[in-house]
């Protein structure tokens, strides 16, 4: 009997070393995957009064051309949240601070997903001031105004999102890069974002 008890405690040792050697893998899959998602969040930081500039034009009818009004591509973070099995071994390693900082920022980034998924959809309706597209009329200009307001009211909750976001990542520790693509970063000016088309343009364009 004890020596079954023993094989079992063996077995049990062994497995729990498995375990945690398989938290350690998802834990740092994780923080890999949450540099590129702050970064995107600093990304949004900073085109969001640019974005907003351009609707208030759009609300204001000034004329606006083609390129004016083009969306600029948004990124969404590609993240995989950590089952529950190693959240809860990372949470008796490295303390539940760490498990619920995690599960906040699993939140945060899937509100800005879906923000992100409306303003592409919202944006859309803007068309129907692109001269492009055939005159423009009364009706036109008072639909996209609507449409500008309601993406200002999503950018204003993604504002929320992308700084709540950024502080559970600095208590992370979390060093903002994009490993998906290290050559694109931040706008550093609202001319870099309308001249690329892209919240996130290429980090050598002024």
């Amino acid at each position: 009997m004890a020596g079954v008890l023993a094989a079992q405690a063996l077995a049990n040792a062994v497995q729990h070393r498995a375990d945690l050697a398989r938290m350690e893998d998802e834990r740092a899959r994780v923080r890999y995957e949450l540099e590129t998602a702050y970064a995107i969040n600093q990304a949004w930081n900073r085109a969001i009064p640019c974005l907003n500039d351009r609707l208030t034009e759009v609300m204001a009818g000034k004329p606006l051309t083609a390129a004016d009004i083009r969306r600029p591509s948004m990124p969404s973070p590609n993240y995989s949240p950590s089952d529950t099995q190693s959240l809860n071994l990372m949470a008796h390693r490295y303390g539940v601070e760490e498990k619920n900082r995690l599960k906040a920022a699993t939140d945060a980034i899937q509100s800005l997903i879906m923000r992100n998924d409306m303003i592409v959809s919202e944006w859309g309706r803007l068309l129907v001031i692109d001269p492009s597209n055939g005159p423009i009329g009364d009706a036109d200009r008072a639909q996209a105004r609507l449409a500008a307001a309601e993406i200002k009211g999503n950018l204003r909750a993604v504002e929320i999102l992308t700084r709540a976001g950024d502080s559970v990542f600095r208590a992370l520790r979390i060093q903002a890069r994009n490993n998906d693509d290290p050559g694109v970063g931040p706008a550093r000016s609202c001319a870099a974002i309308w001249k690329t088309g892209m919240i996130e343009p290429p980090l050598n364009v002024p």
